[in-house]
């Protein structure tokens, strides 16, 4: 059995992560996406490997911005679910 979070709400905390040799960091927090968002990745309305036509899609149905469309690193679980990593430096 597979073990999911659902986040509810945006996270109070920042997470940092260190690489092997700690000269990269990531710091992470969480927030939501919309109900119907995430039913339009699992039904597959939403192009995952056409960063353009995922951008679209993102910005006319469900109110992206262009930019943070086209910073999206991965999807997941498995590169196909609805958690979305979104690079917002």
């Amino acid at each position: 059995m597979s073990y999911r979070e659902t986040v509810k709400a945006i996270s109070s905390l920042t997470a940092m992560a260190k690489s092997a040799n700690s000269q990269n960091r990531l710091f992470c927090t969480c927030e939501p996406i919309s109900e119907e968002l995430s039913q339009a990745i699992e039904q597959g309305d939403v192009p995952l490997r056409d960063a353009k036509q995922r951008i679209k899609v993102l910005s006319d149905k469900f109110g992206w911005d262009k930019n943070l469309g086209s910073k999206i690193w991965g999807f997941g679980p498995l590169g196909e679910g609805p958690n979305v990593m979104v690079d917002l430096t």
